[in-house]
């Protein structure tokens, strides 16, 4: 089985663009590939972290780093 690593950023203003091209990634996967997905999270909610792991499923990992904005 393949393994492939993406990774993302965002902010709370990406969240939902990010989430979109998340979803396409995982719905356009080869059914023997497994995919870890790195979100690196900057300053988001609780909320907009559990929508991004509520993403995961079979073959699919998804690991939220939440980072502060150091450039605030």
């Amino acid at each position: 089985m393949n393994k492939i690593n993406i990774a993302f950023i965002c902010d709370s203003n990406y969240a939902l663009p990010t989430r979109t091209a998340v979803n396409s990634v995982i719905r356009n996967k080869k059914t023997n590939t497994k995919l870890h997905i790195y979100i690196i999270a900057v300053d988001l909610t609780t909320n907009e972290v559990k929508n991004f792991e509520k993403m995961a499923e079979e073959n699919v990992e998804i690991s939220v780093i939440e980072k502060s904005n150091i450039f605030s």
